[in-house]
């Protein structure tokens, strides 16, 4: 488990530098066969604004509880912010605020 949660704060810390340059590395990743979130419909720039916040959270949740740093109230907290923050990635992916304006 602890490799685990290894892994997926690599994945997240990769993941905030590359949208810190602006580009992506995993969210848009799975839709090669036309399926699941489109870049099309995101309005980009602001969507990685506020997603490099969160996967930077997640990546450092998820290293404290990969390396048992602190005590057991510590590693609750952790899981509870990888929690919320995954509600918030849905949230955002969810929202108009994210989305492109359509023209009239």
């Amino acid at each position: 488990m602890d490799m685990l949660f290894l892994l997926s704060g690599v994945a997240c810390a990769v993941e905030t530098v590359m949208l810190f340059m602006n580009k992506d590395f995993l969210i848009f990743m799975g839709n090669k066969n036309g399926t699941g979130l489109r870049e099309e419909e995101f309005d980009l720039p602001r969507l990685y604004r506020a997603e490099r916040w969160l996967f930077l959270i997640d990546a450092v949740t998820c290293i404290v509880l990969g390396l048992n740093l602190g005590n057991m109230l510590a590693e609750w907290i952790c899981i509870a912010l990888c929690l919320v923050t995954l509600v918030i990635h849905f949230n955002n992916f969810r929202s108009d605020l994210y989305k492109k304006r359509k023209r009239r």
